[in-house]
């Protein structure tokens, strides 16, 4: 992509101060969209952007002054192909999914870790840091009461465990839950559903896995509606949006793209946002703004331990 070297001149926005390393970090965003997009439109793979992403499409014709990150969605159908086709993205660009992590949601990144190797600099506009797009999947939503019972129950109860389970979640909240009581969760869901689950360290990705499969049991019904299911689960209705809103994408401008949004896009930001989503909002930390802040520290940090002097694009 070629961006104007305007786009990258600090500046404020709604009375919201943006550095120039967050234009940056927009601009390498911007080249995952571009390579996903490619992807997804050579192998007839139909997305949307959503959540702040759409929000920043419509209202500001591209980001959101303080967020920091790309979200897209897209229905399970159109993500198992992505999955398919993953092999067919360019070497720097990676597709985060249950079969690499477990980690949740799904992810296209560029990059692992901060690099300062001159043609990974050149190829995301002197961002060193680690970018991506998360990537949401849409499943259908049972219509019978007692099936929304049954999986919103299996749902939470399964997220419950890969939380609790995971060693990061336990380290920062010592004390919290004991091994019999994730224990008797997972034998409940066991013997809810007739699965069997290994007791060992890879019981994360496991009930991640688990929670992955079950969000589509109700794809091959004559529901009407789609959700986010891990969402869905605990907010119910809130999440459960008519499947014909989304339908062929309508294409609005962000940051001199043109970007798919779904067909009814009004009705979903306001179900979703309310019905003032086009009057900024006081803006809020939701990513620990700025989030590469972390490697920026650390970058910082190697410099001085080697007596040189940071780049000066890093603090723009």
């Amino acid at each position: 992509m070629i961006l104007d070297d305007s786009f990258f001149v600090p500046e404020e926005q709604c009375k919201f101060y943006v550095r120039g390393m967050m234009k940056r970090y927009w601009a390498a965003g911007l080249e995952c969209l571009h390579e996903l997009d490619r992807i997804c439109t050579n192998n007839d793979i139909t997305y949307y952007v959503y959540y702040g992403t759409l929000l920043g499409a419509v209202r500001h014709k591209g980001f959101i002054p303080w967020d920091d990150d790309i979200d897209i969605i897209m229905m399970r159908w159109d993500y198992d192909k992505l999955i398919e086709h993953a092999g067919e993205l360019e070497s720097y660009f990676h597709l985060i999914n249950i079969d690499v992590s477990s980690l949740y949601p799904m992810r296209l990144i560029n990059t692992y870790y901060t690099c300062m190797e001159q043609d990974y600099l050149e190829r995301f506009h002197n961002c060193p840091y680690p970018t991506g797009i998360d990537i949401y999947v849409l499943d259908k939503t049972p219509v019978d009461q007692d099936d929304i019972e049954a999986l919103s129950w299996l749902h939470q109860n399964a997220r419950f465990v890969a939380q609790r389970a995971d060693n990061r979640w336990r380290q920062q909240n010592p004390n919290s839950v004991t091994d019999q009581e994730i224990e008797n969760v997972i034998s409940q869901i066991e013997n809810a559903t007739g699965y069997t689950f290994v007791r060992d360290d890879t019981i994360v990705s496991q009930m991640t896995r688990f929670t992955h499969c079950i969000s589509a049991t109700f794809n091959d019904t004559n529901s009407k509606n789609v959700a986010r299911i891990h969402n869905w689960a605990i907010s119910g209705d809130d999440e459960n949006i008519p499947i014909d809103w989304f339908g062929n994408p309508k294409y609005l401008e962000f940051c001199g793209m043109k970007v798919p949004v779904p067909q009814q896009y009004e009705r979903i930001l306001a179900k979703t946002m309310g019905d003032d989503y086009m009057t900024p909002k006081q803006f809020y930390n939701c990513h620990n703004y700025p989030v590469f802040k972390k490697y920026e520290e650390k970058l910082i940090e190697i410099y001085e331990k080697c007596g040189q002097k940071p780049p000066e694009f890093l603090f723009e």
